[in-house]
């Protein structure tokens, strides 16, 4: 939770869409005090949701948003366009500024005018009527500006209008203008997990389209066919059918992707397309299976000229999209990686089987390999990415071994209790917790009746009773139907002698009425099974600490993978004449100057010799604020009769006067809520600032914080018992100070901003987790600053529908957002720079697109002027790591590369305006790099000048006393999403999975009411940290 005691959560919220689970859980950099004490700075697996992304059907691809055709967009600055074609995500050509007028709103076009909509690379999507929110107006105020009756008359509050020009098409991101590499700054060398690749020449690559059905037993398989069975087939098509894929024992060797695409080095030995019909053989099940395989030629191309059109940027080549090159590319090293036998498919994630590391609780850990190709600014434009992190399985095992594992006191099979042997009440609920959901393998031997037998279930729960209690219907050829118990099965058609027959059995069907059973005593835990998301504590604890390997030994891990899977003998790299550089790249990078960091007015002088942290718990704050009406509340927690004394003296060590409690009560946590409400409401007082409480667990804090924020509009601090002394007072009041509307300390800003009005912008979606995405929401949220010293946030927070399951990563309310941030900011700003994270390269037109559009007609439309833009974006969720050249200048014990190490050279984009930083210090594991990637740049800034102010943001985060990984405003935007899914908490949610518009348009109503604060929440202070 955000504020309990020592820092609560200052790293990215750990589940949503982005999580996947204990496998990446590593940590990257740290810092102290952020998060549970530690800056989490991102799991280090790097962040790439896959390795070698597959390719997406075009149903799965990210669509993009289509405007209503009703509404017309504003026509914004003439220094941008985006009529015609979009950019691409390695590269774009520059856009000129140009002297623009004030935008004018411009009228709905007439019907059967052309269409003022933006074509996207990705493809249309179609916004439903209930996308289409209208919000209240914002409030006026006297010293507050506010947009005109007319403007608000001429455009609809809604950001899902696209930008319209005339000047020439945008391209995002932007080139990298004269002045985008940056100079300022100590170097430094540093070695980069990046490899040079290049094409032999003469190679080629030869492009088929592929379809493939199946029927196993006679009866087919629903397509689209599963991506492992996918795998399966062509595994066996290729070995079943030499004289066509080896043509004729040429050695041929073959890539294929899950968007059916297959490529090879030489012409398939026939013209056109060529069907094929043969019968497999799955590992695991003993169907037969009945295949057909079709492939057609698609075209062929030479393999170094497409190399060179991705580094000359070329949006086309021989009728292909760097979309449709870059696929090609990872498909063919990901065969490679495959053919190595060194690594193995899981999912869509790679895995050494060789590297194994025994966990607690029955489960083991498989090193895990990332990789990607990525245009680079290396000697041949192209680079292979790797990076190793470790991930959880279950140990195949016998089911009954796994239950002893994780603690159950089962007897041997030769004990003579194993036949009476059966779990507990409590017992069989916490086995069926511990097996929901695991996958099971079974094996029967061929008997004189039977044949042999073999099937992989899921386990869906277990059965109340054991095998010799409970019967099923058995219907025999030429018998009439009878009982029979499940014991006698086993034995009269399979010989099986069942040791623990009393002992309840796995259920493995989905349907209750039609169950399947199946002793636990014959039953194999799956090979190759991931775990997910269900990991104790322990073993959440044991993962992070075999994870967090010091930046040398990762990196020399990951060097170890590269000669492993480059090997001479590596078939497919060497059919298509790959060449693989032998060592990591080592570029040159810069150590930016640190910030000069100010707390009242006393300045710190910040260095790597204590952690890049400044001591200042014994120095005023720099903008203290007093607590003079508050309450304290004891929720099942150990009452320390001197909390309020140290409370009182830290506060004032910090400048904070707090004065004693209005009240002070001890309620037992159950019926907490009501008891809360029964007491809250009677001594509530509109002067009421805050109320404390002190809880024994953590499971209290969604209903304190829902209750708070959105019901009562009280702020809270909640405070774990053990966390409620002396040592922790400092931290738990730098949040206090903050939510009261102070601030902490203020990082030295740099120059060219000093004298400019200048806002600040951050912007993040959090989506539920894949199962749930078409019925629960995403959280787009949005923070201002309000404040000349950057430090001071507002924010907004709007619930989004994900229609049938289709992932929306564009803010669609955005406008209304930012025009309620540019109120509470209370003047016209001069500079404007947003922030933007959670989108991928293939998104960032729809940015531009879009988002950036909303903010200009929200600014045009409450200041009849023009902004000035710098969009950003900036993420972690890439595979990227560095270390210095030489270690010895590494700093701390996991000798990281120095916080404000900023690479923007060699390695990075050619093309593209972006640059990789370092801005924390790294206490545990590998230090992960933020990307920064410059979509537009209105305020004609240089590399210089941007990399100060991302890096001096970074040292402004109020819940600790040292840098952060990310710029603030990105940081809190996360806060503030991840508060908003506490106010939604873990029950039953409104259901936003119907196919009617209407009912979805009130559930979206009835969740966004959810997360909007009361209105008794006075404006000022950050309530989600």
């Amino acid at each position: 939770m955000s504020d309990r005691g020592r820092g609560g959560r200052g790293g990215r919220g750990r589940g949503e869409q982005r999580g996947r689970g204990v496998s990446n859980r590593g940590r990257g950099g740290q810092g102290r005090n952020e998060r549970g004490g530690h800056d989490r700075g991102g799991r280090d697996d790097g962040g790439d949701r896959e390795n070698f992304p597959p390719p997406q059907s075009a149903q799965q691809r990210p669509q993009p948003v289509q405007p209503r055709a009703d509404v017309a967009p504003v026509a914004p600055p003439s220094a941008v366009s985006v009529s015609g074609p979009q950019g691409n995500a390695w590269g774009a050509r520059p856009v000129q500024p140009q002297p623009a007028p004030v935008p004018q709103v411009s009228q709905p076009r007439a019907a059967g005018s052309p269409s003022t909509s933006i074509p996207s690379v990705a493809g249309p999507l179609t916004v439903p009527e209930d996308r289409q929110r209208q919000d209240p107006p914002v409030a006026k105020s006297e010293n507050k500006p506010t947009a005109s009756k007319s403007a608000e008359a001429d455009v609809p509050a809604t950001s899902m209008q696209a930008l319209s020009l005339s000047s020439g098409p945008l391209q995002a991101p932007m080139q990298r203008p004269p002045n985008g590499f940056g100079t300022r700054g100590v170097p430094i060398l540093i070695a980069v997990n990046h490899y040079d690749i290049h094409f032999k020449d003469g190679s080629e690559i030869h492009w088929y389209s592929l379809k493939l059905a199946a029927s196993a037993n006679g009866k087919p398989v629903p397509s689209p066919l599963r991506p492992a069975l996918k795998r399966e087939i062509m595994s066996k098509f290729r070995q079943q059918n030499p004289e066509l894929v080896l043509g004729g024992g040429r050695g041929m060797e073959i890539a294929f992707n899950k968007a059916d695409e297959v490529f090879s080095a030489k012409s398939l030995p026939f013209a056109g397309e060529r069907t094929v019909n043969f019968v497999m053989k799955v590992d695991g099940d003993s169907r037969e299976y009945q295949v057909t395989v079709t492939l057609n030629k698609v075209r062929d191309f030479k393999a170094a000229a497409m190399q060179e059109s991705l580094r000359k940027n070329k949006l086309d080549y021989l009728g292909m999209t760097v979309e449709d090159r870059q696929r090609a590319l990872d498909t063919i090293f990901r065969q490679g990686f495959l053919s190595s036998q060194h690594v193995i498919e899981v999912g869509r994630s790679l895995f050494v089987p060789s590297q194994k590391t025994r966990l607690p609780e029955g489960l083991e850990t498989m090193r895990k390999v990332f990789a990607s190709i990525r245009m680079s600014g290396l000697a041949h434009g192209l680079a292979l990415v790797l990076n190793t992190s470790e991930g959880a399985f279950y140990k195949v095992q016998l089911v009954l071994d796994y239950l002893r594992d994780r603690g159950a006191d089962i007897p041997p099979a030769k004990n003579p209790n194993a036949a009476t042997f059966t779990f507990s009440e409590d017992g069989a609920y916490f086995t069926e917790e511990y097996l929901k959901n695991l996958k099971v393998t079974y094996k029967t031997a061929a008997t004189p009746t039977q044949k042999s037998y073999e099937a992989t279930k899921t386990v869906r729960g277990l059965s109340q009773r054991g095998a010799s209690d409970t019967k099923f219907p058995l219907q025999e050829e030429g018998q009439p139907p009878r009982q029979i118990t499940v014991q006698q099965y086993f034995l009269t058609h399979y010989n099986i002698v069942l040791k623990y027959p009393k002992l309840q059995l796995i259920q493995a069907s989905t349907d209750p009425q039609r169950p399947v059973y199946l002793p636990m005593e014959i039953c194999m835990v799956k090979k190759n099974q991931q775990i997910g998301d269900r990991a104790s504590q322990q073993v959440i604890q044991a993962m992070i600490k075999l994870c967090a390997a010091p930046a040398p030994d990762r990196m020399a891990a990951t060097q170890q993978e590269r000669l492993k899977i480059a090997q001479p003998e590596n078939n497919v790299l060497n059919e298509f004449g790959v060449v693989i550089g032998n060592n990591m790249a080592v570029v040159q990078a810069r150590v930016l100057p640190t910030p000069q960091i100010t707390q009242g007015n006393k300045s710190f002088s910040v260095s790597t010799q204590h952690g890049q942290s400044w001591q200042s718990d014994r120095d005023r704050l720099e903008e203290p604020k007093h607590l003079q009406h508050w309450i304290l509340i004891w929720l099942g927690a150990r009452k320390e009769n001197r909390f309020v004394g140290d409370l009182k003296r830290t506060g004032g060590t910090l400048g904070m006067n707090i004065a004693d409690p209005w009240h002070e009560l001890e309620l037992n946590p159950r019926n907490v809520m009501k008891n809360l409400k029964d007491h809250i409401t009677d001594i509530k007082d509109k002067d009421l600032q805050l109320i404390f409480f002190v809880v024994m667990d953590e499971y209290l804090y969604k209903a304190i914080k829902q209750m708070g924020d959105v019901d009562l509009g009280v702020r809270s601090q909640v405070i774990k018992g053990k966390n409620a002394n002396d040592r922790c007072m400092a931290n738990i009041l730098r949040k206090v100070n903050v939510k009261l509307g102070g601030s902490n300390h203020k990082p030295q800003l740099p120059a060219f901003i000093t004298a400019k009005k200048v806002m600040v912008i951050g912007a993040d979606v959090t989506h539920p987790g894949g199962g749930a995405l078409r019925s629960r929401p995403s959280l787009a949220a949005v923070v201002g600053s309000t404040d000349t010293k950057l430090l001071k946030y507002k924010a907004e927070i709007r619930a989004q529908v994900n229609v049938g399951g289709k992932l929306l990563e564009i803010i669609e309310n955005l406008e209304d957002m930012v025009t309620r941030l540019f109120v509470a900011h209370k003047e016209a700003p001069d500079m404007i720079f947003y922030y933007r994270d959670g989108v991928s390269e293939g998104q960032y037109s729809q940015i531009l697109t879009y988002e950036f559009a909303a903010i200009v007609r929200a600014y045009s439309r409450l200041y009849k002027k023009e902004p000035k833009i710098t969009c950003i974006v900036v993420t972690k969720r890439h595979i990227t790591r560095m270390k210095c050249k030489n270690d010895r200048e590494g700093v701390g014990k996991a000798a990281n590369v120095p916080p404000g190490t900023v690479a923007d050279k060699d390695f990075c984009g050619v093309e593209i305006f972006d640059w990789y930083m370092v801005s924390h210090y790294g206490i545990q594991g590998t230090s992960r790099p933020a990307h920064y990637i410059v979509l537009l740049d209105q305020n004609h800034l240089t590399a210089d000048q941007l990399q100060e102010l991302s890096y001096s943001l970074a040292y402004g985060y109020a819940r600790c006393t040292r840098s952060v990984s990310l710029p603030i405003p990105v940081y809190y935007a996360h806060h503030a999403a991840f508060r908003a899914r506490d106010h939604l908490g873990d029950g039953m949610y409104p259901d936003l999975g119907s196919d009617n518009a209407l009912k979805r348009r009130e559930a979206l109503q009835d969740i966004n009411r959810k997360v909007t604060l009361s209105d008794d929440f006075k404006n000022g202070g950050m309530y989600f940290l």
